[in-house]
């Protein structure tokens, strides 16, 4: 089966630095199948201002994971609209040409201004479970459980004297939201779909819709909550660009992940899965909500243009490597034990990331990493799934190239290679070529025989040839890393700051090569014409 690779690279000499992506098979990266190849570009990569190179505290230096918080939220000044009364109220409601979850909101809105008193509403409590994603309906007459991942959300406001909002979920189903078929949604246009209708204070309706997104409630109307800074694209990728906004109300900035009309809603939908599923650690960045809003283009799959935002960040470590100096290793063994952390929490969770490298781990502070991009990911329990060839070449590990995998410790070699390019800003296996750099991947040679690694510790090498090792059964586990010296402890003092920021020659060659440049890639994504530069000798 054909699949995507992608390759990275990057090398520096005189200052001079290039960051590479190559498609080597290339798929249709719309297809409703799984594409375990494709790279969505990193969520927050601002203009690369560097860090202050500061001495990591403490604090910083020991992130681990968060203990496991109550994922229910109970919100009991809710009320059920009195169109369930009229059937069940146990049961959605459904009106004909309601065939979105808005219209049955505007619907539900204009009766109760028309009546304009709660005469036959329910009052009820709900419970918003955001790990299951499921919310819990219960009053005296009535009692539901609603699946809210990848249900449709929608909100009409209902002014004062009353100051209700009107909060409709309609889940998927037979006659519930649709997502991929135009056919389909008008279809249920015609019918009506199935929905529960909420009417929330408007005080309180804030934290519910938060609390909605948090279980996978998809809503739409992006821009009434947030103010899209359009000028400050922020990444460009091959399925969407990332662009800041700030909340309205809370003028709080996010990062929003527009996704080009072409995706496929499926796609979206598991790493979306993937990344909920991740939610909890302080070094996995915060997912805040889906969203989709229509749209008449004819080249959107489903007719929506979608949206997912998060946490927003102003770098990524390859920036801050790349625009800056290569780090010394008690500077990166803070950052690694982010990088560590942040997987072994994954890995509990039967999470495969397939995709760690350095941009991909967003800058929080000096000493800590937050890791983004679940485009890839997949749970370790999917065996055909671990069978597709993914992952970026020059990060990804051996039998991840093969298609071999029998578990996530693919991981771990990634989180190596990171650690050899922060002491050098490059990578172990770089090569002119694509064919050539997997090539290397697969003889697994790790040289340190540079300049720049003549001073880092024995327990540091020890560390990179134990996380980028070939054979899998002894490769160095995540939880293992996290309990050796070299993390538990800080690195030595005693290295000097060089102010060479390249990989010299090796000790006893003859020659140094240099990698000459033809274009430097853009602040935005794009590549130099797609193709790792020449290599010639000096």
């Amino acid at each position: 089966m054909f699949c995507t690779l992608l390759l990275h690279g990057s090398c520096c000499i005189c200052d001079l630095s290039f960051k590479v992506t190559t498609v080597l098979i290339d798929q249709d990266a719309t297809s409703a199948q799984r594409q375990p190849g494709k790279e969505m570009q990193h969520e927050e990569n601002d203009e690369g201002e560097s860090e202050e190179e500061s001495e990591p505290s403490e604090e910083e230096a020991s992130s681990s994971d968060e203990e496991e918080e109550d994922d229910t939220y109970e919100f009991e000044s809710c009320l059920l609209h009195r169109f369930h009364g009229k059937s069940s109220p146990s049961q959605p409601v459904r009106i004909d040409r309601c065939g979105s979850a808005g219209k049955l909101a505007e619907r539900a809105a204009l009766d109760l201004k028309v009546r304009g008193d709660l005469t036959d509403f329910i009052r009820i409590r709900v419970a918003i479970r955001t790990k299951r994603g499921i919310m819990e309906i219960a009053g005296s007459t009535c009692a539901a459980k609603v699946q809210m991942f990848r249900s449709e959300v929608a909100t009409t406001e209902v002014a004062a004297p009353l100051a209700m909002t009107i909060v409709v979920i309609v889940p998927e189903g037979p006659q519930g939201a649709e997502w991929c078929s135009r056919a389909e949604r008008d279809r249920k246009a015609v019918n009506g779909v199935d929905g529960w209708v909420l009417v929330c204070p408007a005080d309180s309706t804030r934290n519910v819709l938060e609390k909605i997104a948090d279980a996978g409630g998809i809503r739409s109307g992006l821009q009434l909550q947030y103010h899209l800074f359009m000028q400050g694209k922020q990444g460009l990728g091959a399925f969407g660009f990332v662009v800041c906004a700030s909340d309205s109300v809370s003028e709080k900035i996010v990062a929003v992940k527009s996704l080009k009309l072409q995706v496929d809603p499926l796609v979206i939908f598991n790493e979306v899965a993937m990344l909920r599923a991740a939610q909890g650690h302080p070094n996995i960045v915060r997912f805040r909500g889906l969203w989709a809003d229509p749209t008449n283009a004819e080249q959107s799959k489903g007719g929506r243009q979608w949206y997912m935002v998060m946490d927003y960040f102003k770098g990524d470590l390859y920036d801050r490597i790349v625009e800056g100096r290569r780090l010394r290793e008690k500077e990166c063994v803070p950052i690694l034990h982010s990088v560590l952390s942040s997987i072994a929490f994954l890995h509990k969770r039967q999470i495969f990331h397939r995709d760690i490298k350095p941009e991909n781990l967003l800058i929080e502070t000096a000493a800590k990493v937050v890791l983004t991009d679940f485009g890839i990911a997949c749970l370790v329990t999917d065996e055909s799934e671990l069978k597709r060839k993914v992952g970026t070449v020059g990060y990804a590990s051996p039998e991840m190239l093969a298609g071999t995998a029998t578990g996530f410790e693919g991981d771990e070699f990634g989180a190596g290679i990171v650690l050899y390019f922060m002491l050098s800003k490059s990578t172990p296996f770089l090569a002119p070529t694509p064919a050539m750099t997997v090539e290397k991947t697969f003889q697994g040679k790790v040289n340190m025989a540079y300049q720049c690694f003549d001073h880092i510790s024995e327990s540091c090498r020890s560390m990179i040839n134990g996380l980028v090792c070939k054979d899998v059964s002894a490769r160095v586990r995540a939880h293992e890393a996290l309990n050796t010296t070299f993390l538990a402890t800080r690195a030595s003092l005693t290295e000097p700051v060089l102010d060479c920021s390249v990989m010299m020659k090796p000790k006893g060659s003859n020659h140094s090569i240099l990698f000459s440049i033809a274009e430097k890639s853009d602040k935005q994504g794009s590549t130099t014409q797609g193709n790792l530069p020449a290599m010639r000798n000096m």
